[in-house]
């Protein structure tokens, strides 16, 4: 059995070159393929409703009653560094519409032209007050552009970072669901 193997690997030498070199090839290109992976920034964004809590006293906190915000969680999972300017780096996006919204966050302010988020870490962003966001939908965008409410259900959030990176935030159920029904 060897012996027949022997000699068929002496008759095709070239060939069995062309093979070695073929599988060094695709070594090399999938480490490159890998090693790019690595340095991309891996994010997870999540928007929700909250509610502030407002100083009262030196260590006391009281719950703004009567207002509700929208907020972004945002927790980078990867070793390299995200940058989120202020200035365009939060966006609302409208399935089929020629509309998308620049959004600033209201908290934090941020102290530079951009925030940080270090690896390994996360950050809250309060980007809107609820009321005011169900306001601009029925007034600007199903009042005045005729943006079919059923299409409210396909609405995206997306982050811009300093380095083009777009990430879209998963919404939480029920603040879709709040959206959906306070825009009848």
């Amino acid at each position: 059995m060897m012996n027949e193997l022997e000699k068929i690997l002496s008759n095709y030498p070239n060939i069995i070159n062309f093979l070695v070199a073929i599988g060094t090839i695709g070594a090399v290109i999938s480490s490159l393929y890998f090693s790019k992976l690595s340095l991309k920034p891996k994010i997870k964004a999540f928007l929700y409703i909250s509610q502030l809590w407002v100083p009262v006293d030196t260590n006391q906190y009281k719950v703004q009653e009567n207002e509700d915000f929208i907020s972004l969680n945002v927790c980078n999972k990867g070793i390299i560094p995200i940058y989120i300017p202020y200035f365009g780096g939060f966006s609302w996006y409208f399935l089929l519409g020629k509309t998308a919204w620049m959004q600033n966050a209201l908290q934090p302010v941020f102290k530079d032209k951009e925030f940080e988020i270090s690896q390994y870490k996360s950050a809250s962003f309060v980007l809107c007050k609820y009321s005011d966001f169900i306001e601009k939908i029925k007034k600007d965008l199903i009042g005045k552009e005729k943006y079919p409410r059923f299409l409210l259900r396909f609405i995206k959030f997306k982050i811009r970072t300093s380095n083009n990176e777009i990430i879209v935030a998963k919404f939480d159920k029920k603040l879709l669901n709040r959206i959906l029904i306070d825009t009848k």
